[in-house]
């Protein structure tokens, strides 16, 4: 008996152990910045937060592209195509669509997902102008950059080939009346949350971004 209460210990020793040098890892990291191109351009990009989860916020269309012709505002409730910007943020599936609230999560969904079990999704959302403030930053960048958040963007999302519109996943699961998801490429876990592909496009456009990180506060911080 005391040798089982004393395995339990080391395990629970370990996870502890383990868990302190992650985030230890991650605080460090996250306030390393790198950037591979100079700031600047005619091109406003916003870094929206919602407290846990991060999204890349796109004018819906310009003289680069169209974002209506490929995450279709036909596919949301409202069928809106006056909205102005786009929201993009990647996550594990079962957390978004099978949990709304915290209230809802599983221990099933939880394990599934940290432990990159599960497939992933992109969330698409279609709104007004975002607002700078606490939990939104906004930056500018050029055509270039924007060329390279786009092909980073398509990357991640599933369909029959690069330029094809990405997979529609329907579910009544919708946050509101102006999103849908799509299938995308990708496992999240521990080590890849939804901030760390947020914080990996940035890096893709060669903006400033953290070495790495797990969450959105440092995020949205380096642009402030």
């Amino acid at each position: 008996m005391k040798r089982a209460l004393l395995y339990i210990q080391n395990i629970i020793f370990g996870i502890i152990l383990f868990l302190t040098l992650v985030l230890c890892a991650e605080w460090i990291c996250s306030r390393i910045t790198v950037r591979t191109l100079q700031p600047g351009g005619d091109i406003t990009v916003y870094l929206l937060s919602n407290g846990a989860h991060t999204d890349i916020v796109l004018p819906v269309r310009n003289h680069i592209i169209d974002w209506d012709t490929v995450f279709s505002s036909g596919n949301t409730l409202a069928r809106d195509t006056t909205l102005p910007y786009l929201g993009i943020g990647w996550g594990d599936k079962g957390f978004y669509l099978e949990t709304p609230t915290w209230s809802d999560l599983t221990v099933s969904t939880a394990f599934h997902a940290m432990t990159g079990l599960s497939s992933s999704a992109l969330h698409c959302t279609y709104m007004t102008r975002p607002q700078p403030g606490v939990r939104c930053a906004a930056t500018q960048i050029n055509a270039e950059q924007y060329r390279q958040l786009i092909v980073f963007i398509r990357q991640t999302a599933r369909g029959s080939s690069p330029h094809a519109i990405p997979l529609l996943i329907r579910t009544s699961a919708v946050y509101g009346r102006h999103d849908a998801f799509y299938e995308a490429h990708g496992s999240y876990h521990l080590f890849n949350t939804c901030n760390t592909w947020t914080n990996r496009a940035l890096k893709k456009a060669g903006m400033k971004a953290a070495v790495w990180l797990l969450f959105e506060k440092q995020l949205i911080d380096i642009y402030k």
